[in-house]
């Protein structure tokens, strides 16, 4: 997949509001708003200028007849300088909605710390569960602990370890724990990773059996790239009985090669190289189709440069891989609006972005005097 390279100038613009995507000419970033399922349920979604998601509505419909639909749930999520430190749900029926939790986000410098779910009743927050992230030398996250309030104290009961690949940084497998006793941890559960060409291809998900001492395979989650075709994979999910796994769902995306990941804002984290335009479940001929719209950038504009320069992967959460075949002097990382986000003196090819909020980046790269930007999204 070709990376199309730009020089950054800063200067204000506005895109054409299009739903198409052309990943040869100046980028253009989609948004993705909507998604309707079987013409019985929707999700919307909606993001600031930044591209970060504020709010996600959940419908179904109550009327088939003139497809009216019905909002049965809403999560809206808050921004300080930024950062995310809210996320709102409410639920209810016919629009009729009433708050039930949320969560609150703490900061460590510019990572996060700490999650805290609480839920509202009586018109009071009341805490629930905690979970305290830790992070390696690399910035990538490393763990999680989770905590459950009970006699007015968060206790701990389980955590997740987290496993990367040391040379592309991606990430290999999560063990999740449960703490029996103080200082003594017993295997739970584990999910691993397998990856081609960047593409994420094989999940699979074991359970831990004590009998036996051994982890032993549940669930596999598969994404099935045709090479003759870009704009077709077949996810099939299948279930472990005892003797051989057993497909239990499998469904065909169609995909649009004209339009790369990097060129979305997604309101999820998303391991398919392309822009979704429809799904299709054979079994229940179920069907789901994508609707999206340009996102209107403000403060950049984008003009192709010959500097060979490219950065993977894109999205990314923690680290960015930046290749050039010259030396890099300097990086400088730019929001939308196109304000300074940070800055990496040096010669690198690796740029730890986990501090950064969600949104869309342009990464400006001085090399021997010769500028190259590109834009990434941070998930």
């Amino acid at each position: 997949m070709k990376t199309t390279t730009t020089l950054f100038v800063l200067l204000s613009f506005l895109l054409i509001q299009t739903g198409r995507c052309n990943a040869t000419s100046n980028v253009k970033l989609l948004k993705l708003d909507s998604i309707v399922v079987s013409d019985f349920t929707k999700y919307e979604y909606s993001y600031n200028q930044q591209g970060q998601l504020i709010s996600e509505k959940f419908f179904v419909v109550r009327d088939t007849t003139h497809m009216i639909y019905a909002l049965m749930s809403l999560v809206e999520h808050h921004y300080e300088n930024g950062r995310i430190v809210s996320s709102v749900t409410f639920y209810g029926i016919g629009g009729d909605l009433t708050i039930n939790d949320r969560i609150v986000y703490e900061y460590d410098e510019e990572k996060i710390s700490t999650k805290r779910r609480e839920y509202y009743f009586n018109g009071q927050w009341s805490p629930g569960r905690k979970s305290s992230y830790s992070y390696g030398e690399d910035g990538l996250l490393s763990g999680i602990e989770y905590s459950v309030f009970t006699n007015n104290n968060f206790l701990l009961t389980e955590q997740a370890v987290y496993h990367y690949d040391e040379q592309s940084k991606e990430l290999l497998s999560i063990v999740n724990q449960i703490l029996v006793s103080e200082n003594q941890w017993s295997n739970k559960t584990k999910t691993e990773f397998d990856y081609e060409a960047g593409n994420l291809i094989l999940q699979t998900e074991y359970c831990w059996n004590d009998t036996i001492n051994e982890w032993k395979a549940t669930i596999k989650k598969e994404f099935i790239y045709d090479g003759s075709n870009n704009n077709e994979v077949i996810y099939r999910e299948s279930s472990y009985s005892g003797a051989a796994f057993i497909v239990t769902l499998e469904k065909e995306i169609m995909l649009d090669s004209a339009c790369p990941a990097e060129n979305l804002i997604l309101p999820y984290n998303n391991n398919l190289p392309y822009k979704v335009n429809n799904e299709h479940i054979a079994q229940t001929q179920k069907s789901s189709n994508y609707f999206y719209s340009l996102f209107t950038l403000s403060g950049i504009d984008l003009l192709d440069s010959p500097v060979a320069i490219s950065v993977y992967p894109n999205p990314v959460k923690d680290v960015l891989n930046v290749l050039s075949d010259q030396q890099i002097d300097v990086v400088e990382v730019f929001d939308v609006a196109g304000r300074l986000s940070a800055t990496y003196n040096g010669s690198t090819d690796k740029v730890n972005v986990s501090g950064l909020a969600q949104g869309v980046y342009y990464l400006k790269i001085n090399s021997a005097g010769r500028y190259t930007t590109l834009k990434f999204i941070k998930r």
